[in-house]
């Protein structure tokens, strides 16, 4: 009796051991899996995961993520080892089933399952192609076996979760796909007005509608705008105004970014909207977009960004002195960014401002050999200024300290014939 109690006592604890082993392994994969997927590791992410829902086959949620991250390894697999697009869909398919196997109720793996079967049924036309017996059959809304699981598939993610934006976001490029296009306008309205932030929603950046759908989306995102909380509105009018500029919309971008900086309710804010105000008013009032970016740059967010702003625009405005000042500015903020301390010192230079262009050069350079483009533009702002002996003493120390530099040896060279060149034109 006492071996049996004490192998039963065995097993049991080898049980909660191999429980316990099985808990962590798989917490542990999880968690890799999501730092993985977050900075771009999608094929490692796609493996830990799935050893992850290996371990707990019981947790729909893991296999969800499985799905999840075998779509953007699909979508990004340009950029991990080579691996079959059918392979990841497949993956990604069985990801999704196995969630809803396991939680029938689940919206969003119906909805996964919705868009791999579409990748699926498009990937298959690419590579069989597509006749026009075929399109025409469509057409009349006779769908092949791919596109109609999509379809099932996402209006029952749809019906599970009748307020979901996502889900419907979804069901509405499936419907696209398939050719109703009406019903997809509207289910795209729909989801526009539950959620009235584009950067949500796929369709919220990297792509332009007909002017037909993009008209209705736009006044649903305005209803969804003002049935927001107050304290919600700035930013989401801010979304709106990018959403429209993106869309052409340039009208509805300066009225939203003006909603905006009048919603605002804090520093942060503020400076937004100034800043997609001046953006949006660019290209049509240069004025008034400069009045814009002067009062983002009084919140103290993002000088650089801000001061760069005015100087490309002040440049393509001839006001070749604001546009020095203010490219200084951005060099102050930005010191390390060589390209950037090239345009200004060239911007300061057609303005006159000499004295600051070659300072703008010259703070950039430590060591030469190591700053190339501005050691290279250095010698030949001094050359147009015809300051050939300065010129020729800056590369010589540059050889003293690098004696192995060539391309040095040949600026002496250049020099040399740039000033006899400028000698015989003052004869």
């Amino acid at each position: 009796m006492r071996r049996l109690l004490l192998a039963i006592l065995v097993i049991a604890a080898a049980l909660q051991a191999f429980s316990l082993w099985r808990e962590v392994g798989s917490s542990l994969a999880y968690l890799a899996a999501r730092r993985l997927d977050a900075s771009g590791g999608y094929g490692d992410a796609l493996a830990q995961m799935e050893t992850a829902a290996r371990l707990r086959g019981d947790d729909p949620n893991l296999r969800a993520w499985v799905g999840d991250i075998a779509q953007h390894t699909f979508e990004w697999r340009g950029s991990v080892p080579p691996v079959s697009a059918r392979d990841l869909l497949d993956r990604s398919w069985a990801g999704y089933a196995g969630a809803v196997t396991l939680a029938p109720l689940d919206a969003w793996s119906w909805s996964g399952l919705a868009e791999i079967a579409l990748k699926r049924a498009q990937l298959d036309d690419e590579g069989a192609g597509v006749s026009i017996e075929t399109i025409e059959t469509r057409a009349r809304g006779v769908l092949d076996p791919g596109r109609l699981v999509a379809l099932g598939a996402a209006e029952l993610a749809v019906d599970l979760k009748p307020s979901g934006y996502q889900e419907m976001d979804v069901l509405a490029s499936v419907l696209e796909a398939t050719g109703d296009v009406e019903r997809a306008a509207d289910t795209y309205v729909k989801s526009a007005r539950v959620m009235p932030a584009p950067s949500f929603h796929v369709w919220g950046s990297d792509r332009r509608f007909p002017d037909a759908i993009y008209s209705r989306l736009k006044d649903a995102l305005l209803a969804g705008i003002e049935a927001s909380p107050p304290y919600e509105r700035s930013l989401l009018h801010l979304e709106c105004a990018r959403f429209a500029r993106e869309q052409g919309d340039g009208t509805t971008a300066i009225a939203e970014a003006r909603l905006s900086e009048r919603d605002a309710r804090n520093t942060y804010e503020r400076h937004q909207s100034a800043m997609m105000l001046g953006t949006a008013l660019a290209a049509t009032d240069p004025k008034e977009a400069l009045e814009a970016w002067r009062r983002a740059s009084r919140t103290g967010y993002d000088p650089a960004i801000v001061a760069l702003n005015m100087a490309v625009l002040e440049r393509g405005l001839g006001k070749g002195g604001d546009a020095c000042a203010h490219y200084g500015d951005a060099v102050r903020e930005m010191s390390t960014d060589s390209t950037l301390r090239i345009a200004a010192a060239q911007t300061c230079e057609q303005a006159g401002e000499l004295e600051t262009a070659e300072k703008l050069l010259r703070e950039g350079i430590s060591v030469p050999s190591k700053a190339m483009p501005l050691a290279r533009e250095l010698v030949a702002f001094l050359e147009r200024s015809h300051r050939f002996h300065t010129a020729r003493a800056d590369v010589s120390a540059w050889i003293d300290d690098d004696p192995a530099n060539t391309e040095f040896r040949g600026w002496l060279q250049e020099i040399a014939d740039s000033e006899a060149a400028a000698a015989s034109t003052t004869r």
